[in-house]
């Protein structure tokens, strides 16, 4: 028992380490990325645009398969660390290999998310799940790859479409729109008073705003803390959990020693 809960608060000062501080948001990720640990123990988890493979550590008692796009990852964000190169709209998976796929902040740079999502519930056991972090209110970045913020009702939309059932399916806000609306008017604050225009109104505003961003920072700080509810419906991230229909087998102990064995075995050809 002591040793589950000092591992817990092991990951949880390593999560904290990334830059997530004490917010709902934060716990709604830390909770999700536990529950994926606990999906695939002693099975396979497939991190979908595992960029620098930040997350890793939660997964340290299951099979860990990194993917990244050839260009929008590997040359974008030069990475030299990763199991997988492909475009996720065809994953070189066989059918049915994975106890779970994870996509944390990385849907929104998929060019075929429905692609996607397809492919995701053709590699997952039956009874395997899906996991999705993704921005809902966020400015642009690592452009130009970056082409969606999905609804909540987009999520389930796509999740519908790729066979996932409607009472398999659950999308939850990270945020509240109150924290979100705070987040907001920060970044714009803060952009505006970066810009290079000197007019005299401009100056002003600049001043104004500059007045504005401590107070704003601490209405978003108590805002963070809010749980959001069925009501919100303008968060900073959506968070997305749907289970493939089927009975889940639990494997007793790990398959494959080792992620190459694990792709030895079930690595088809990439399209």
């Amino acid at each position: 028992m002591m040793n589950k809960i000092s591992e817990t608060t092991e990951l949880r000062n390593y999560f904290e380490s990334l830059g997530f501080g004490k917010s709902y948001q934060s716990d709604a990720y830390f909770e999700l990325l536990c529950e994926a640990a606990k999906q695939s123990e002693n099975d396979v988890i497939l991190d979908a645009g595992c960029g620098h493979q930040r997350f890793k550590p939660f997964f340290k008692n299951c099979l860990y398969i990194g993917q990244e796009h050839p260009v929008a990852g590997k040359e974008n964000k030069d990475l030299t660390t990763y199991d997988i190169l492909c475009d996720v709209k065809s994953i070189p998976l066989k059918d049915e290999s994975v106890s779970a796929v994870l996509s944390t902040s990385s849907l929104e740079h998929f060019e075929y998310p429905q692609e996607f999502f397809d492919e995701s519930h053709r590699i997952l056991k039956p009874g395997g799940k899906i996991f999705i972090v993704v921005p809902a209110c966020y400015p642009m970045h690592e452009v130009p790859f970056d082409f969606q913020r999905p609804t909540k009702y987009g999520l389930i939309r796509h999740l519908r479409h790729s066979g996932f059932t409607e009472e398999n399916i659950s999308v939850n806000a990270g945020t509240c729109d109150l924290s979100t609306g705070t987040f907001m008017l920060e970044y714009a604050a803060s952009k505006f008073i970066k810009s290079k225009q000197k007019s005299f109104q401009r100056k002003f505003l600049k001043l104004f705003l500059a007045a504005l961003i401590p107070p704003i920072n601490k209405v978003r700080s108590i805002a963070s803390r809010i749980e959001a509810d069925e009501m919100t419906d303008m968060p900073i991230v959506w968070i997305a959990v749907a289970t493939k229909e089927g009975c889940y087998v639990k494997n007793e102990k790990t398959e494959f020693g080792s992620s190459k064995d694990f792709l030895n075995a079930n690595l088809i050809n990439n399209l």
